[in-house]
């Protein structure tokens, strides 16, 4: 695999910033979007977080997605992290997408997002995640390949994750225990208010997973 160019931002700025949640740009991925005539434009969008299986969670809704209604094409996924090759976070049909669509898309994210890097503050602690090129590529490689919905799995959290900026008609929680403590905040109530942060004004359907009295509680005060 090529230089992991999509870092280049993150591995400048991220030294630099405080290790909270809130450190975290989307916006940044919403103007690479915008850059790149915004891929995600039209798709049918469902975005998944939780503390506990939501990558297997993303899995299952795409090709339960699919199989429902065949008639609407493809589903694409985009999921992490990879284990083997970063190509595996971007599926379809359940397969990574290939080799040679990963360099052409990457070949047309790539100075757009370099360009973009101009203009933000790495010396004061911002920068652009790796997600926001990488969920690029998925939605270039998606469009392309006629798939006209999707399925996001958040990297952490939510609120301030980059697959939260896609316009998404779905938001899915799975289980919620406390995680990422130093990110979130304390406790359990600052966790799900960062999962309950996918549930954006294009939502029309919320789906949770089963939760314990607690999670459920906290979900609540957050909702």
């Amino acid at each position: 695999m090529e230089e992991e160019w999509w870092f280049h931002s993150y591995n400048r700025g991220k030294p630099l910033a405080k290790d909270v949640e809130e450190a975290r740009r989307p916006e940044w991925a919403a103007r690479l979007l915008e850059a790149l005539g915004h891929p995600e434009a039209g798709m049918r969008v469902a975005v998944v977080t939780g503390s506990k299986g939501k990558g297997t969670t993303a899995f299952l809704l795409a090709r339960l997605w699919e199989r429902l209604d065949p008639d609407g094409g493809p589903v694409g996924l985009s999921v992490g992290p990879h284990l083997h090759d970063v190509r595996e976070r971007i599926r379809l049909r359940g397969n990574p997408i290939p080799h040679e669509a990963f360099s052409r898309f990457s070949a047309v994210v790539r100075p757009v997002y370099t360009s973009l890097l101009s203009e933000v503050r790495h010396e004061a602690g911002e920068y652009i995640g790796p997600l926001a090129p990488l969920l690029a590529v998925a939605f270039l490689f998606f469009r392309a390949s006629g798939a006209r919905r999707a399925v996001l799995e958040v990297g952490r959290g939510g609120l301030y994750d980059e697959v939260n900026v896609v316009p998404h008609e779905a938001a899915v929680i799975t289980a919620l225990f406390p995680e990422h403590l130093d990110a979130f905040g304390p406790t359990l109530e600052h966790v799900v208010r960062h999962k309950w942060g996918i549930v954006t004004r294009d939502v029309r359907d919320v789906f949770v997973g089963a939760l314990d009295a607690e999670g459920l509680r906290a979900l609540g005060r957050a909702a």
